[in-house]
């Protein structure tokens, strides 16, 4: 009787504990906030929907559909129509991006018990990075599009990963659906998807000799069949959108960075402005390199793996702009394996000669252990300190904003 209460029981602190944890981001991050210029674009898109949507204006709801070619359109699709019940404010679409947190844990969840099986230490370590990293804090209060991008990415590996393992094509056909709306809410998003996914396909014709099998063709035409349709239409059909396409593929520069500073950018991204204590970004380092070395095999890990090592190669052959959240679609999956990797070593350093390892590296892991405390006591100014760097100003605790509640 007492196990059977214990995981209900369990469950209820969590939902406190994350209930807590939100309200503790909305009023100390999202709510002061300034309402930067990229941001102010996409609420406004996301008001225009929404009114469109209230007042049943299905012509100018399609026209506006079709104009919003440079940065796609779900994203407002998604604000105007989430927040129908309500009256739309940039308070309210920035609560629906924090909420976002909850489907997107839950799918870290899901996919991290289906890579790292019952390796509980990993996913312990991954959820407190996740919960404290200063971009992914800074991206869920504020309503850009990286919340949703990460959402729908986190979506679409974990419905495939279903098909796959289920041999259910319904699964490929949801991840096809996520793919598809990855795309269209940002196009990189999307696009990392479907290299890696034809990727996967080439590893199977090439070394698992499946050119000949009927079950991979059906799979993949699953998979892609949504994405071929609605972005073949989206892109081809309608005129000027290829050429808006392409230019936004190519990323024209604000202004020009040294290649040595834009070498060091990304790797010290990860280390400072993805994690909360750069000591946990060295642990969670050794873990993806361990993995690296002894699972790749598995297609659980690999897709995960390829999917932000193709991101991050892309975003470093780039030398024209630098933008931590370049990567924000895609580092979830760095951290996730990583943490799973030291999971599978601490296992081992508990046992036989582990122990003697474990004694020796003992007083670095104290070290390192003070400097996560030191800077987790500082959580709240290190999430603002970051903030304020990613826009290159001070965006906390300017009166002005006090007022400016809604679109009047």
């Amino acid at each position: 009787m007492i196990k059977k209460l214990k995981l209900p029981f369990l469950i209820l602190i969590l939902v406190i504990c994350f209930c807590a944890y939100l309200y503790w981001v909305y009023f100390n991050v999202s709510r002061p906030q300034l309402v930067g210029w990229d941001e102010a674009g996409f609420i406004g898109v996301g008001n225009k929907f929404h009114q469109l949507i209230k007042n049943a204006n299905r012509h100018e709801f399609w026209q506006l559909t079709k104009e919003e070619i440079f940065y796609p359109f779900f994203q407002g699709w998604f604000l105007g129509l989430v927040t129908q019940p309500f009256y739309y404010t940039i308070r309210l679409a920035r609560l629906v991006s924090l909420m976002l947190l909850f489907p997107s844990l839950l799918l870290l969840w899901l996919l991290g018990t289906q890579i790292g099986k019952k390796n509980k230490t990993g996913i312990i370590l991954f959820f407190f990075w996740f919960l404290t990293s200063p971009m992914v804090v800074y991206l869920y209060s504020i309503a850009m599009k990286e919340g949703l991008g990460l959402t729908l990415t986190l979506a679409c590996l974990a419905s495939y990963f279903w098909g796959k393992n289920k041999k259910n094509r319904w699964f490929y056909l949801l991840s096809g659906l996520a793919m598809t709306l990855a795309t269209l809410t940002k196009y990189y998003y999307g696009l990392l998807l479907i290299m890696v996914f034809l990727f996967e396909a080439v590893i199977d014709l090439i070394f698992r000799k499946k050119i000949f099998k009927s079950d991979f063709w059906i799979d993949n035409y699953s998979l892609f069949f949504l994405p071929t349709i609605i972005l073949g239409f989206w892109l081809l059909a309608i005129p000027g959108n290829w050429k808006e396409f392409i230019r936004n593929l190519q990323n024209v520069p604000d202004s020009y960075i040294s290649r040595f500073s834009h070498l060091l950018y990304y790797p010290l991204e990860l280390a400072f402005g993805y994690s909360l204590s750069w000591p946990l970004f060295l642990i969670v380092l050794v873990g993806f390199v361990y993995t690296l070395t002894t699972k790749l095999k598995d297609h659980q890990t690999r897709i995960p793996v390829v999917l932000f090592l193709l991101n991050f190669g892309l975003a470093l052959k780039n030398p024209l702009k630098n933008q931590g959240r370049y990567l924000f679609t895609t580092v979830p999956f760095f951290f996730l394996v990583g943490s799973l990797g030291v999971g599978e070593i601490w296992e081992k350093l508990k046992i036989g000669k582990g122990k003697l390892v474990l004694g020796m590296i003992a007083p670095f892991l104290f070290f390192g252990l003070a400097i996560i405390i030191k800077d987790f006591l500082n959580f709240s100014q290190i999430v603002r300190a970051n903030a304020s760097r990613q826009v290159g100003g001070a965006i906390f605790y300017e009166q002005d904003f006090q007022k400016i509640d809604r679109f009047d």
